[in-house]
């Protein structure tokens, strides 16, 4: 593969302890063209539940075996699996250090890593799939979807006797999965920055999607601020005003960084 940089600092927080030659040749195993962050750039990041098919790229393991072949990572139930041609293969993320492939949905290539963090479940920290959106060496801009939530809700009609008779009521499912995205810094400090919550609802009987919405909601609003100059944050304001674009709307925050690409340089 050819050579792009990549920042020590994110093997650290990996906690991955591993001799000086594995990690030379690990940074150049899982190496990208500098061609992947300029498509990213024009590409937007679409749930991976919207792209569940196989597809080429690389698993790299933590004992320093890299596998390469058909790579398919669900971020509904957080599986990672590789295909030989025969049968698949679920790796776990405690075995595994970085992983990617070629999303040919978004013609573009993806990476992801494996850092602890504490499970918002359980709470509990555990080893988990971070996908690098933007790699700025001094702070790397990472997004994780967490798994799919389904809860019931019962729908009540004021008429009739629905209301009356709760047994009589709808019944709906509530699908929703929330994309979170955070800034990684050079002391290994994972913060999240704003989320992204969508989520369908259903007729339960007939288990079709009669609703989808997008909740977005800002974490911690002064984040980035702290990553970059003030006078180029209040540039990325003004960009962001000018053009009715909001930072804590994916699409919108991915337009706002293709902007700071253009300034920074």
């Amino acid at each position: 593969m050819p050579n792009r940089d990549i920042p020590l600092f994110i093997f650290k927080v990996a906690n991955i302890n591993v001799m000086k030659n594995l990690l030379i040749i690990l940074i150049i195993t899982i190496s990208i063209d500098s061609t992947y962050g300029q498509a990213k750039k024009d590409k937007t990041i679409e749930l991976l539940s919207d792209n569940q098919g196989w597809y080429e790229g690389s698993i790299m393991l933590s004992d320093g075996e890299e596998l390469k072949g058909l790579v398919k990572y669900n971020d509904r139930n957080g599986v990672l699996a590789m295909h030989n041609g025969v049968d698949s293969r679920p790796f776990s993320a405690r075995n595994v250090i970085a992983f990617e492939f070629f999303d040919e949905s978004l013609q573009i290539q993806r990476l992801f890593y494996t850092l602890e963090y504490e499970d918002p479940i359980t709470n509990v920290k555990r080893p988990q799939y971070f996908e690098v959106l933007r790699d700025y060496k001094t702070f790397v801009i990472l997004i994780k979807a967490d798994p799919i939530e389904v809860s019931e809700k019962a729908k009540h009609s004021f008429l009739g006797d629905t209301y009356n008779n709760p047994a009589n009521a709808k019944v709906t499912l509530e699908v929703s999965q929330t994309e979170t995205v955070y800034i990684l810094n050079e002391k290994g400090d994972i913060m999240p920055y704003f989320q992204v919550i969508n989520i369908e609802d259903g007729d339960k009987s007939f288990l079709a999607i009669d609703n989808s919405r997008t909740k977005n909601k800002m974490v911690d609003k002064d984040l980035l601020a702290e990553y970059v100059t003030t006078p180029v944050f209040e540039k990325l304001e003004s960009y962001a005003k000018e053009n009715d674009l909001k930072f804590k709307r994916k699409q919108d925050f991915l337009k706002i960084l293709t902007y700071y690409d253009s300034i920074r340089k």
